[in-house]
């Protein structure tokens, strides 16, 4: 970018002109650190080309992750599948869309009866099941009310019929 001959962007003024830079600033200190790297390297060759080896066939320069990078070229987006459709059945995109959304509307209320059936079932069940259970409270009731009638008895038979249910009770006389 500055057009500078390599000795020239070796030196230490080259250096100190690129860190005070705008650029350098806004770049996080990128440039004066590519800077002082540059210079390492063409301090440890000192201006000597010739004392770079050849490189080796097998050796690698990079290496690129098998994730993709954001913005790489990747190929063609599949269709939506209604575009799929409409150009099977000679449809445009306009119906295709239409009669996929009618499909999705359909779906939709397939659910929501499916649904609501099982919601019904379920409270044929509770009320199935409630109905039993006061069949049974009432059966109870009426079995209570028989066993547990009021009798009008002396003092003195109550504690005899009591100490007859209950032999181990101490009496009372």
């Amino acid at each position: 970018e500055d057009q500078k001959a390599p000795s020239e962007m070796a030196s230490q003024t080259y250096f100190d002109l690129v860190k005070a830079s705008p650029k350098n600033k806004s770049g996080n200190g990128q440039r004066s650190a590519s800077v002082a790297a540059f210079q390492k390297f063409y301090n440890a060759i000192q201006g000597d080309v010739s004392k770079l080896d050849e490189p080796d066939e097998d050796a690698k320069f990079c290496q690129v992750s098998g994730e993709p990078r954001r913005g790489a070229l990747r190929g063609p987006r599949p269709k939506p599948p209604e575009e799929a459709k409409a150009k099977a059945n000679g449809a445009t995109k306009a119906e295709a869309k239409a009669e996929a959304k009618a499909e999705a509307k359909a779906a939709k209320l397939k659910k929501a009866e499916v649904k609501a059936e099982a919601k019904a079932e379920e409270e044929a069940k509770g009320r199935k099941a409630k109905a039993k259970e006061n069949k049974e409270r009432e059966k109870i009731k009426v079995n209570s009310e028989e066993a547990f009638q009021r009798k009008t008895v002396p003092l003195k038979r109550a504690f005899e019929l009591l100490a007859e249910q209950n032999p181990e009770a101490p009496s009372v006389r």
